[in-house]
């Protein structure tokens, strides 16, 4: 297996000029097909477990959940080991298209019904801080992610009424988010919108590097390809991995796609969902940087990233539905296409047509569940 993936990391080495895909990717993802961030930046190989382990906390997972967990246990003086199954932002975290915002997709006005006015604005709170945090560990450990604030939109697709997108508005400032109402959205004629100011986006490999890296200097123990088999809490906790051995700990974070210590309550209450997303090269500076939303069901969403010298990436995702409900992927990916090149006509050709088609979770009730 170990030479089988090491031939895969040479293969996305050799294609990073060129339109292929990269067969059996698999093994070093959670998809089948190629992240764009693959191609700008490969994430670190870390060893397995091979011995027992006594420490503080033992975090299951190594996407931006459990890294972000291992590294805020660890600067308050905690003593971490994190098992990942696969590598570094293996999972889902290495498959999103890495927009940081407040503009909910369960909107505000949805959360405010089903939960009321204060557990909604806790709710953007804690999606504003989240951001936040980002931010500053980006500052702290100097980590080049191309990290930057920008602005949302928020517009009309599909269905949905103006008078429902005013709702919005209005729900998105009772529970504290800084919005502003505009005529349109940048470079297309989208329409009334609502503003999101101090959203962000980065490249989320380039991020996991550096939080990896801060991770280590600290102290954390990272192992990868580590599949965690079993966990025990109590005073006794412990987690037992595939290949029998132990990491003996005072608590344990699951912080993985879903909780694998929990099949039954937690899993019925989370749906699976099928995402796509493509990227565009655009002209060098065609595209401002900011993030787009339209509110269609299912949406679309659009950002921009820097690719080369003369070109930057436009990256279009949508097409959302539950996994299993739906076999026209061609058809989804036509959709995203067509929704690109009628807004977006500098779009040239394609890098990597699927660029992720990852999976998401979404709760059965409105908003997060923890």
């Amino acid at each position: 297996m170990e030479s089988t993936r090491k031939k895969i990391r040479d293969r996305i080495s050799t294609v990073r000029t060129s339109h292929q895909d990269v067969d059996d990717i698999s093994i070093i993802s959670s998809g089948d097909t190629l992240p764009f961030w693959f191609l700008q930046t490969m994430l670190p190989e870390l060893k397995p477990l091979t011995a027992d382990e006594t420490t503080d906390v033992c975090v299951i997972g190594a996407g931006i959940a459990g890294l972000t967990t291992a590294y805020l246990l660890a600067k308050s003086g905690r003593q971490v080991v994190v098992l990942e199954d696969g590598d570094i932002g293996s999972g889902e975290t290495g498959r999103t298209t890495a927009h940081l915002f407040t503009a909910l997709d369960d909107r505000y006005m949805n959360l405010q019904s089903h939960w009321g006015k204060d557990a909604t604005r806790l709710t953007a709170e804690s999606h504003m801080k989240a951001v936040d945090l980002i931010e500053s560990i980006v500052k702290t450990e100097n980590i080049e992610c191309e990290f930057s604030r920008v602005d949302g939109y928020l517009f009309i697709g599909g269905t949905t009424t103006q008078k429902e997108l005013h709702e919005e508005y209005e729900a998105a400032q009772e529970s504290g988010v800084p919005v502003q109402w505009v005529p349109s959205a940048p470079v297309f004629e989208s329409g009334e919108a609502i503003r999101f100011p101090g959203q962000g986006q980065f490249q989320i490999n380039q991020y996991l590097i550096g939080l990896t890296n801060a991770c280590l200097k600290m102290g954390v123990k990272i192992f990868t390809q580590t599949h965690a088999l079993d966990t025990n809490g109590g005073p006794q906790a412990n987690v037992k991995t595939a290949d029998g051995h132990f990491v003996h700990c005072k608590d344990i974070v699951v912080a993985t796609n879903v909780p694998i210590n929990d099949t039954v309550t937690m899993y019925l209450k989370l749906t699976p969902y099928r995402s796509y997303a493509m990227a565009f090269k655009v002209p060098k500076g065609s595209v401002p940087k900011c993030l787009w939303w339209d509110t269609a069901d299912p949406y679309t969403y659009t950002r921009t990233n820097s690719y080369d010298s003369d070109s930057d990436v436009l990256i279009v995702g949508g097409q959302d539905h539950p996994v299993g409900r739906a076999h026209d992927f061609d058809q989804r990916y036509f959709q995203l296409e067509k929704w690109t090149r009628d807004r977006f006509p500098q779009a040239g050709g394609f890098r990597f047509r699927r660029f992720d088609c990852g999976r998401s979770r979404s709760s059965r009730g409105k908003g997060p569940r923890l």
